[in-house]
């Protein structure tokens, strides 16, 4: 489905609807769900602060494989925050040793187009091109740390570490109502997906560059 007649969709259903204006609300972050999420990203002052290629990036390090490099944009203020609606697909990261665990879930978002227009405000030069989309890694939520996810995980004895997602901020729908969830439930079920459809609150920081013609964009959700 074209990018337009999706938003168009989702904005017809009132609970998804009103969930994305209370997420805007409560978050302050730009809202691009939206019939003219084009123009509101033009008139986003970090968006054009990137489109002058105004905008600073860390030295940078090197991926563990020495194959990428990755920047972070220097100055937290001129980092994204927005959100969006995407196609995502859910994957691991590469354990650490060969013979090791297999590493924490991560998404890859394909289909954006509004990531795909930040890409473009975001990259190096005019020759890189656009590499998977962007990296989007899921914030931790220590539930020893809040309340509320803690008495879910014991209310529904659902086993816990340090690396779990915020139930308060995971949610999955069915169709008809909006519902909480936790990283070990809704995680392996992503994981066999492929490819789903989310609404998410992003902080868009990095670029990672492949050799001198591909690169990525990523950050937390």
């Amino acid at each position: 489905m074209e990018y337009p007649n999706l938003i168009q969709c989702t904005l017809k259903c009132p609970i998804l609807a009103n969930a994305i204006e209370k997420m805007a609300s409560d978050s302050g972050m730009l809202n691009l769900i939206h019939p003219d999420w084009e123009s509101r990203l033009n008139e986003y002052p970090v968006h054009q602060l990137h489109l002058k290629k105004e905008v600073a990036f860390s030295k940078g390090r090197l991926c563990s494989n020495d194959k990428a490099y990755i920047r972070n944009i220097a100055r937290k203020s001129n980092s994204y925050n927005v959100i969006v609606l995407a196609s995502l697909a859910c994957t691991r990261r590469k354990p650490q040793e060969v013979d090791g665990s297999p590493g924490d879930l991560y998404f890859i978002a394909r289909e954006c187009p509004p990531l795909t227009r930040i890409a473009e405000a975001m990259k190096e030069s005019p020759n890189q091109k656009l590499h998977d989309g962007a990296n989007l890694f899921m914030e931790y939520c220590n539930p020893f740390l809040c309340n509320i996810c803690m008495t879910e995980h014991t209310k529904h004895h659902i086993p816990y570490d340090n690396q779990n997602w915020c139930v308060l901020k995971t949610r999955k729908f069915d169709g008809e109502e909006l519902t909480h969830d936790f990283k070990n439930v809704l995680g392996p079920i992503l994981e066999r997906a492929g490819s789903f459809l989310a609404i998410l609150q992003l902080n868009i920081y990095t670029r990672t560059t492949f050799g001198d013609d591909k690169f990525k964009i990523g950050g937390k959700i």
